[in-house]
């Protein structure tokens, strides 16, 4: 339950929430109740079943309901918009439960057919947490075998609890043997992250010299298609493939390929299960295919695991939109406002080459990039080229006050709505920093543009002004 910041579902209650899940026929969950304390128009529930966060329309009331189509169960979560906590429970279909969130308090109480199941994972998590804020400032600075023993009283303190716990009551054994599947591949996960963390930032981690190490932890991973419902275990499998690919950079047959797809195509490579092969890498493609170079090379390996369901058919619906912003078609229009409340447009800086740096205050990569840009700014002067940056942040004033601080040159704007605002929608920008390139003309000349921190990047923007 390691919470990894590419891609995760997310909730905040701020008032007191009540779902229920009906009895059905075994083939659907549905969920319906009333939200108290706040105004919201819809509800995002999300789970790895689903392609994209479905829908819940909430009345004037409060009141919702949404029957899904899901004939298995697992975890569910559920979230408003723009907010960022998380608040997942387990589901099964044909049974009844009811969920009562006190935001206030950060209280969760389920009762119904899956009340203990609840209650057990709620407790879980506590472990889960602990382990989470105690792993940097403690575990990881310890030796090895150090590390190693915590992590084994980690596991065992987490199975005794389900153990303990479910004594003398009827629970779902699936159910069951699931959480301990869980505590396994929540400690693997940390086990990998382990080296890079212990190591000194200065200090580049040689996983060549790690070989043994990471060899004793793949002997664990399984390939068993009933754990892809816990994002543990995709996870630890995306490590496993990052990890194998940084050993064999030097020498991998593939690696005329771009990063990413050498990723996906070793997925392909290393995974028997096509189920898994999908299951594993949607959530990678889903991001990375509105930045990666080759979008078609990229959904051709993922259909080439043969799994037809709605996440390759989102995935067809995503590439076909991001066939808008492919080089010669004009660039859609945005206006933002900058520090002192001035819009600008897109269309004010026709006749220019526009660079535009797509950012947000909390992304690390993207402040990164900011001396390279400034550098870059200052090569560029007197010419006939516009660097603007539009910040994602849902923090107003934390964003004005970055750029007056660090002294940002260039048009700076803010785009209201983070993922969810115009330039985010129209560009199909679902991970950042993104850079886009806009010619004289008003066309695109590239939507997925070399950062500032790239040689390339002067050839290219010599070239965009002849």
């Amino acid at each position: 339950m390691i919470l990894f910041k590419k891609t995760n579902l997310l909730i905040l209650l701020v008032g007191f929430l009540v779902i229920s899940c009906k009895r059905n026929d075994n083939t659907s969950i549905t969920l319906n109740g009333q939200i108290k304390g706040i105004s919201a128009k819809e509800l995002y529930l999300g789970s790895y079943y689903l392609a994209v966060p479905d829908t819940i329309t909430v009345d004037k009331a409060g009141g919702f309901e949404k029957k899904l189509p899901i004939k298995t169960a697992g975890f569910f979560s559920l979230r408003y918009k723009n907010q960022e906590d998380r608040f997942v429970v387990y589901l099964e279909p044909g049974k009844k439960s009811h969920i009562a969130l006190d935001a206030e308090n950060n209280k969760v109480t389920v009762t119904g057919d899956l009340a203990e199941e609840n209650k057990l994972y709620e407790e879980l998590k506590i472990g889960n947490d602990s382990l989470s804020k105690q792993f940097e400032t403690q575990y990881a600075k310890l030796d090895e075998a150090a590390f190693l023993s915590k992590m084994k009283a980690f596991e065992d303190s987490q199975n005794k609890l389900i153990n303990t716990f479910s004594k003398n009551k009827k629970l779902n054994p699936d159910f069951l043997a699931l959480l301990h599947q869980d505590v396994f591949y929540t400690s693997l996960e940390w086990k990998q992250h382990y080296p890079f963390y212990h190591t000194p930032p200065d200090v580049e981690v040689d996983v060549d010299k790690l070989k043994d190490y990471y060899a004793a932890l793949d002997k664990g991973i399984k390939e068993d298609t009933a754990l892809l419902k816990l994002s543990s275990y995709r996870e630890a499998i995306n490590r496993k493939i990052n990890i194998d690919l940084s050993r064999k950079a030097n020498k991998d047959k593939d690696k005329e390929l771009d990063p990413d797809l050498r990723y996906i195509n070793a997925i392909k490579t290393n995974i028997k299960s096509p189920q898994i092969q999908a299951g594993v890498s949607y959530d990678f493609v889903s991001a990375l295919l509105s930045m990666v170079k080759d979008k078609s090379k990229m959904l051709e390996i993922y259909k080439s695991f043969g799994i037809k369901d709605g996440k390759l058919k989102e995935l067809e619906r995503l590439y076909a939109d991001l066939k808008k912003t492919d080089p010669g078609n004009a660039a859609p229009a945005f206006s933002y406002k900058d520090i002192d409340g001035k819009a600008h447009s897109l269309a004010d800086f026709k006749g220019k080459v526009v660079y535009i740096d797509v950012w947000a205050t909390w992304c690390s990569p993207c402040k990164d990039e900011i001396p390279h840009l400034k550098k870059l700014e200052q090569d560029f002067a007197g010419k006939n080229i516009e660097f603007i940056s539009i910040s994602l942040d849902k923090d107003l004033e934390k964003w004005k006050t970055y750029v007056t601080k660090n002294h940002l040159e260039g048009v700076q704007l803010h785009a209201d709505g983070e993922f969810d605002s115009k330039i985010a929608k129209d560009y199909q920008i679902r991970g950042i920093p993104r850079f886009i390139l806009i010619g004289k003309d008003g066309k695109i000349i590239n939507s997925t543009v070399e950062r500032p921190s790239d040689k390339k990047i002067k050839e290219i923007l010599d070239k965009a002004l002849v």
